[in-house]
Formats: structure tokens, C-alpha cells, sequence
């Protein structure tokens, strides 16, 4: 059984060999230390079920798992070999050290074909607590198709390179103009310190992570802590947001769970973004056949192709109100602000009912 230490070990001596060459500890090809973040949901919560949901899905994807250590996993391809860490039985960690276009195609058929896996989808805030020092933000803001090709920012294209790319971000958001647009898609850092040891390490909004150089260790732990804080982020959207009806002893009920009020920092044109929502397929994963109830006010019945749950949405120019059911997965919430803050308007948040 491979330890885990060793196993972080080898990726940092991956990350440190030049591309091309043989197999570092005979275990990874070497280069740069590509890691997603999977939110899985198997039928059972625990090791075994996330062994099952794991085999399942490598069966689905032409993949032979073989388990190297304690919840570590080892899926060997064609191509190349990935590794899943399911010591969280709920968000997994992927991590190769192939082509990154290789990676995120088996990622995308991994989720497209299995609805109890997801991505992980960290909204701007959440992106912003990445450990260390950033020293590179990048925005890559595309609203097209929820707001039209005639509105005249629609799109933004920008690195912030330096050694305060975050005050940079700033003075563009306090601009009217272009503050919609400033959505953060990756951020840039150094991670460590000298005594440590240091790492840079790329974060985006998907839940992908680039471990460029240094000691992946180092990367790892500060992988882990966004990852927990992930956690929190999606179980709070649970505990909060779930709506739970409970029958009473007279014949009454009870209703417990808010309504998740998402704010869209403009007005829209509501029958636009309702038509881009709703198409079943990536980055938003819902279907629904949207109606209109009043003059800029539309409802929606939507299933989340994530589970499968259901949850209900309505609209008006300015605010968007959602009610999970039950089993709805807050990861569900979490996508669906996320990309309204890529894909809408970056101003877009969560607010107080």
C-alpha cells in the first residue's frame, strides 16, 4: 500500500522533472500537478460507497481503478494515469499530471454521464480566500448569450499581474462601466513560506486547480483548506435554503428553510436569461420550461441534471429567488451563482431574504 506521504512526495518530484521523461517513483509522468475538485454523492456516504460510485464511474469512462492507499486510487488510461482521493467520501479530489486538455475532457465526461458527480464551483469570494500571496488574477467574462451581443460590454478579456493584482481588480470594479464585468475566473499564488516551503499554485472558478512549481505538499494543504472552506460554503447553502415542510399533530405544518435571494447588481432583460438557463446542458445544468406569470416577472420548475432534485426559481428584472426542495444539492446554488457572476453580471450575489 502506498502511503500518502510518499504518494504527495512523487507529485512534488513530478512537478520538479522535466515533461517527457520516465515515470517519476514509477508511479506519475512527469510535469505540472493538475487537481479538480469533484462533489460526488454516492449512494452511501462513506468509504465503501465512495469506492462504488469510483469503480462505477472508471467503468463508464474505460478507466481500471486500482486502489494504491487508504481512500487513494490510482485510474489507469490509455493515455495516462489519474488519481482520485476520496478521504472526503463527498468532494474528492482528482489529480494528474497529463495534458491538461486530457484531464478536463475526462472530467467533463465524468460529470455529463453520472449525475452524482459535479464539479466544484466557487463563486468570486470564495475564489478571492486562496492561500498565500496572489500575484496574478485573470478574468474572462462572456455574457453573450444571457445578455446579448448588442450590449456594449458583454465581454472582458484581463491578467493583473504584480504585487497587488487585487487593488488592480478594484479600481476597475469601481468604474460603472466596467464593474459587471469583473468577474475573477483564476487566481495566481504563492503559497508557503521559506521555512515550509513554497509553491505556486492556480485556482479557478471551476474547481481547478495548476500546481506550476515547488512543493506540491505545500500546494496540497492549501488546496485542502479552499476545498473545507467549499465544504462549509455548500453545507451552510444546505442547512439555510433547504425548504422542509413538517405536518403538525392538529393538521398544520410547519415550513422551515429560507428563500435564497439572488441579487443581480442590474437590471436584465428576463426572458433572455431565462432562454440561456434552461438548456440542460453546461455551465448551468438545469432544465425547466420557464413561464411568464407578469410583465418582466417569469417562474421556473427546474431539475438539476446534479442529483436530479428539484428546486423552484423566480424572476424579475433585478432579483432571482430560489427555493431548494429537501434533497437539492446546495452545490446546485453555488453553480448557479457562480456562473451568473461569469456569464451575467460579476456584481451578482446572495443576499438576505
Amino acid at each position: 500500500m502506498l502511503d500518502r506521504q510518499d504518494f504527495l512526495n512523487s507529485l512534488t518530484k513530478a512537478v520538479g522533472t522535466a515533461p517527457g521523461g520516465e515515470l517519476v517513483d514509477g508511479l506519475v509522468t512527469p510535469g505540472t500537478v493538475k487537481t479538480r475538485l469533484l462533489e460526488a454523492h454516492p449512494e452511501e456516504m462513506s468509504p465503501d460507497g465512495a469506492q462504488a460510485l469510483l469503480e462505477t464511474t472508471a467503468a463508464r469512462l474505460n478507466l481500471k481503478p486500482r486502489k494504491l492507499g487508504d481512500e487513494l486510487w490510482a485510474l489507469a488510461g490509455a493515455e495516462q494515469t489519474m488519481f482520485v482521493d476520496t478521504l472526503n467520501p463527498r468532494f474528492w479530489q482528482l489529480h494528474a499530471t497529463g495534458p491538461a486538455d486530457d484531464v478536463n475532457r475526462v472530467v467533463r465526461k465524468a460529470v455529463a454521464t453520472n449525475p452524482s458527480l459535479d464539479t466544484g464551483w466557487l463563486p468570486k469570494a470564495l475564489l478571492g480566500k486562496l492561500d498565500g500571496h496572489h500575484h496574478h488574477l485573470r478574468l474572462a467574462f462572456d455574457a453573450d448569450d444571457l445578455i446579448g451581443r448588442d450590449q456594449a460590454v458583454r465581454r472582458t478579456r484581463v491578467r493583473f499581474e504584480g504585487e497587488a493584482p487585487d487593488g488592480l481588480l478594484d479600481l476597475l470594479g469601481s468604474d460603472p462601466t466596467y464593474a459587471g464585468t469583473t468577474s475573477v475566473t483564476a487566481v495566481g499564488s504563492r503559497v508557503g513560506d521559506n521555512n515550509v516551503g513554497m509553491a505556486q499554485v492556480v485556482a479557478d472558478y471551476r474547481g481547478a486547480f495548476v500546481t506550476a512549481a515547488g512543493d506540491f505538499e505545500v500546494a496540497a494543504n492549501a488546496i485542502w483548506r479552499l476545498v473545507d472552506q467549499y465544504e462549509q460554503f455548500v453545507r451552510g447553502l444546505e442547512a439555510r435554503y433547504r425548504v422542509v415542510f413538517e405536518p403538525l399533530e392538529d393538521d398544520g405544518l410547519t415550513v422551515d428553510g429560507d428563500v435564497a435571494v439572488i441579487d443581480f447588481g442590474r437590471e436584465v432583460d428576463v426572458e433572455r436569461l431565462v432562454g440561456g438557463l434552461f438548456l440542460a446542458k453546461e455551465p448551468f445544468r438545469l432544465w425547466a420550461v420557464p413561464r411568464q406569470v407578469d410583465d418582466d416577472e417569469w417562474t421556473a420548475d427546474a431539475v438539476d441534471l446534479h442529483v436530479g432534485q428539484p428546486l423552484r426559481l423566480e424572476f424579475s428584472p433585478t432579483q432571482l429567488r430560489v427555493m431548494l426542495e429537501p434533497e437539492t444539492c446546495g452545490n446546485t446554488l453555488a453553480r448557479l451563482l457562480t456562473n451568473l457572476q461569469q456569464h451575467l453580471d460579476a456584481r451578482t450575489r446572495l443576499i438576505a431574504a
